[in-house]
């Protein structure tokens, strides 16, 4: 047995809270006739073989991932996707090609199709006592498996409050998410209103972290600003914003929600590294360590790349 695998097997065996994932509703991937396309366009290939993240500028094709993937066969990327699904689903290549790539989506649609699948894999095989379940698409709702997951609130919308349709990286606005909720903001006490009852509704559910990853946004500069500042890109219509404004606004929000960790003495989670080029390093982020040093801070990603 070499090294690897005996790391890999004690890893197998040790109790484990996982805190970072993002599963998507199995019927994401169930419900696509190539149940293989449907998991490698969610995952982060096509922003490294396309160059970019948002679904909506690029089309996905496979000829394009798989013409993309020959050129980064090292990349980690790819190479973490591939193992996986060694390990899962006893694909016995090192790469993805059009020749196994048939036989290689049957394979995942066959576990797909068993009864609690995600809860065998998670719970079972991997020994995971409990996740951190960073449901990015959902803002203010909790309701989820507590025996089994943590609850997190994702504040990446909030960023996006000085507008009304303004969307951010995962295609999200809180005025959007509120009205669903039937919730009117008008002004900027109701916006921070809501932001409140979203903390106090998420302690009461059970979450177990606050999670920040607006990296993929915008810079991780973060400036005390004074309310009068943040207001102006709130009370501006759509679209006349200036730069400075929406990003006074922003920095105002962050800190908001910090406190409101603080208040609640709740663990943040902050995304690093990927996201806006040379703007998204962990070390942008030293005057809020030195501001916030009661708060438990986890740093994502460590800056890489």
């Amino acid at each position: 047995m070499s090294f690897y695998e005996d790391l890999f097997n004690q890893l197998l065996a040790w109790k484990k809270i996982d805190t970072h994932e993002h599963f998507l509703p199995q019927n994401t991937y169930q419900d696509q006739p190539d149940i293989l396309f449907a998991i490698l366009r969610e995952s982060y290939l096509p922003w490294i073989v396309y160059g970019a993240r948002d679904h909506n500028i690029v089309t996905i094709t496979r000829d394009g991932l798989l013409h993309g993937m020959k050129k980064i066969p090292a990349s980690a990327f790819l190479r973490y996707i591939i193992e996986a699904f060694q390990y899962m689903y006893g694909f016995s290549d090192n790469e993805i090609n059009e020749k196994n790539w048939d036989q290689l989506s049957q394979l995942i649609r066959e576990s797909y199709s068993k009864k609690n699948m995600l809860d065998h894999w998670i719970f079972n095989k991997l020994n995971v006592e409990k996740v951190v379940h960073d449901r990015y698409w959902k803002l203010g709702e909790f309701d989820i498996d507590l025996n089994h997951y943590y609850p997190v609130l994702r504040i990446d919308p909030l960023f996006c409050g000085y507008s009304k349709v303004k969307l951010n990286h995962d295609r999200m606005n809180p005025h959007i998410e509120a009205a669903k909720q039937g919730i009117g903001i008008e002004t900027f006490d109701e916006y921070l209103s809501y932001i409140d009852r979203l903390f106090k509704n998420g302690i009461a559910q059970g979450i177990g972290t606050m999670k920040c990853a607006v990296a993929y946004d915008r810079t991780l500069r973060f400036e005390r600003v004074e309310r009068e500042r943040a207001e102006k890109a709130f009370y501006k219509k759509d679209g006349t914003e200036l730069p400075s404004e929406v990003r006074d606004f922003q920095d105002y929000i962050f800190h908001y929600c910090l406190q409101k960790a603080v208040d609640y003495n709740l663990p943040v989670q902050i995304h690093t590294g990927p996201g806006k080029a040379f703007e998204s390093a962990a070390s942008h982020l030293g005057s809020i360590f030195e501001e916030y040093h009661e708060l438990k801070i986890s740093l994502f990603h460590g800056s890489f790349p």
